[in-house]
């Protein structure tokens, strides 16, 4: 059966999901399972705030895919040329 929270510890848990610490440096930190951090966080509502680096990661993440619809964009318009240049050689032959 699963040991039951301190009043301590669940304000501890909440504390640390403000700061933005993962379920993983709680459950460290209070001698308890990662799984049972989250169920506990889950069961109770609690939400792990965003912490500045997954804004960043977020933020890298849609300039990358930005980019890789232009790059495609770009490669779509560099094979019909090659394709027209290849129509024209034939032409020529």
């Amino acid at each position: 059966m699963d040991k039951r929270y301190t009043e301590e510890e669940k304000r501890l848990i909440q504390e640390l999901a403000e700061q933005g610490c993962t379920d993983e440096a709680i459950a460290q930190q209070l001698d308890r399972s990662t799984n049972a951090i989250r169920n506990h966080r889950h069961r109770n509502k609690i939400k792990v705030k965003e912490t500045e680096t997954i804004q960043q990661l977020r933020e890298t993440r849609q300039k990358l895919t930005q980019q890789a619809q232009e790059l495609e964009q770009r490669l779509i318009g560099l094979l019909r040329k090659r394709d027209q240049l290849k129509t024209a050689n034939q032409v020529q032959d």
